[in-house]
């Protein structure tokens, strides 16, 4: 018994210290092999990972802001301003396009001149703008656009308003793109019959709200803008 209690402390000395100092050649080589006896020669590598501070679901205000998930948000953002810039630029493509057409670009601005007549003189729209019923034949050949304005000017409005459009159209005309530009009063014309017509049947209000030369100066500009307009 007591011979027992000696071979189990020697075995239990023995396995503590195996690995310092191991009993045989045979248990030398049954460990050489082991997992636990490799660690001590295993190399790690070190590698430099990034290190991102966490950013709660709900930031505090005030909080900077966690640039991983700022920087992965620059793919989206980034990707939305380049569609957007895409839409843009299409439909400055198409705004080109309509604006290279003289036909559609002129009738546009005439539209835009109808508008203002019709606010103004809502009333007396009956002695502005001839009837819509009669037919006419328009020359569809390339013209200049003061050409192209006046052609569509005489049968589209009563006589006395036509010749003021001629008038101003002559008058813009002279005086130039750069000028028309820089101008920021109404160019002076003589054939007002029509408009002094007008003007005696509309409301003081509305003569009060805006004078007639600055009325008269939105449709001269509205007049330029198509005159020295490139178009096909």
């Amino acid at each position: 018994m007591q011979l027992l209690t000696i071979l189990i402390k020697l075995e239990a000395e023995s396995s503590f210290q195996r690995y310092r100092n191991p009993l045989n050649e045979c248990h030398h080589k049954s460990e050489s092999n082991s997992f636990e006896h490799k660690q001590g020669d295993l190399q790690y590598p070190i590698q430099q990972f990034p290190y991102f501070q966490s950013t709660p679901i709900f930031p505090i205000l005030g909080e900077p802001k966690n640039e991983f998930v700022e920087t992965a948000n620059q793919f989206i953002k980034h990707g939305m301003q380049n569609s957007l810039a895409s839409m843009i630029q299409k439909q400055s493509i198409v705004q080109n396009e309509f604006k290279l057409n003289q036909t559609t670009y002129g009738c546009k601005k005439m539209c835009e001149i109808d508008c203002m007549l019709v606010e103004r003189y809502f009333n007396q729209k009956y002695w502005i703008f001839q009837n819509s019923n009669q037919k006419y034949q328009l020359d569809q050949t390339k013209t200049k656009n003061s050409d192209w304005l006046k052609a569509r000017m005489q049968h589209r409005y009563k006589s006395q308003i036509y010749d003021a459009f001629s008038e101003m159209i002559d008058l813009i005309f002279k005086e130039g793109e750069i000028q028309m530009n820089s101008r920021t009063h109404v160019i002076k014309i003589q054939n007002l019959k029509g408009f002094q017509n007008l003007e005696r049947q509309i409301q003081k209000a509305v003569k009060t709200e805006k004078k007639f030369d600055a009325f008269l100066f939105e449709i001269q500009k509205v007049l330029a803008d198509f005159i020295f307009s490139t178009l096909n």
